[in-house]
C-alpha cells in the first residue's frame, strides 16, 4: 500500500475510541480500547469422524494459495520427512516444484475442499479472513494455525507462534501418532501453543 494510505489508517486507528474485531490479534495491538467480538461460526450439519489409522498418511489441508506470507514454506519445512500429504486451494504461486517430495494435492473452488482431510493448517503471517478455518471447526476437523490468524478465543484451534516451524511440526507430529481423531484432545478442546503459554478462550 501507499505509504500515505498506511498512514492516514494507522491516524484514523489511534484516533478511534474503540476498536471493535473479531480478530484477537488485531485486539491485542489496542488493549486498552478495544471490544473482542465472537467470530461467526458456520452451521454444519456433517459431524468430522475420521477413519485414518496410524499406518496412513495425515492428510493436511492448506487453505491458501502457496504463497509465502500464508506460511506455505514453513508447512513444507515442518512436514519435510513425515508421511503426510498436502491439499492446496489455489495456484503455486511459489512455483511449480515448490513442495518438492511431499505428495501434494490441488483442489478447486466448488469441491468439497474438507473431503477427506485430517487436518487444516494455516501458518499464516497474515490473515484477516479465515473463514475457511472456522468453517473446518464448524465440520469438527482439527485446526491448527498462527496467532496471526486472529483465532485464540476459538475453542479447538491449536494456536501456534508466527513463523515457528518447530512449533507446528510438533503438533502435526502428534496427529500422525493418533489414528483416530474422535476421542483426540483437539476434538474437545483448543490449546494455544504460543509464546505466552496461554490458554485459547472458548466461545463457542
Amino acid at each position: 500500500a501507499d505509504e500515505w494510505l498506511v498512514r492516514a489508517e494507522n491516524e484514523a486507528l489511534e484516533s478511534a475510541r474503540r476498536i471493535i474485531t473479531p480478530h484477537s490479534e488485531i485486539a491485542a495491538l489496542y488493549a486498552n480500547k478495544h471490544r473482542l467480538l465472537d467470530w461467526s461460526i458456520p452451521k454444519e450439519t456433517k459431524t468430522f469422524r475420521s477413519k485414518r489409522s496410524a499406518s496412513q498418511p495425515l492428510t493436511i489441508a492448506f487453505p491458501s494459495s502457496t504463497i509465502g506470507r500464508k506460511g506455505s514454506y514453513e508447512l513444507r519445512a515442518a512436514v519435510q520427512g513425515l508421511d503426510v500429504k498436502v491439499v492446496t486451494l489455489g495456484p503455486q504461486l511459489e512455483g511449480a516444484e515448490f513442495w518438492r517430495e511431499t505428495v501434494i494435492e490441488n483442489r478447486i473452488a466448488g469441491e468439497d475442499w474438507l473431503k477427506g482431510i485430517d487436518v487444516v493448517v494455516l501458518p499464516a503471517f497474515v490473515e484477516h479472513k479465515p473463514g475457511r478455518l472456522l468453517e473446518a471447526v464448524a465440520r469438527g476437523i482439527p485446526v491448527i494455525a498462527s496467532t496471526a490468524c486472529g483465532l485464540l478465543h476459538i475453542n479447538e484451534i491449536i494456536n501456534i507462534p508466527v513463523g515457528d516451524v518447530e512449533a507446528l511440526r510438533t503438533e502435526i507430529k502428534t496427529l500422525l501418532t493418533n489414528g483416530s481423531f474422535a476421542e483426540n484432545r483437539y476434538l474437545r478442546r483448543g490449546r494455544d501453543c504460543s509464546a505466552d503459554g496461554q490458554t485459547a478462550r472458548a466461545s463457542i
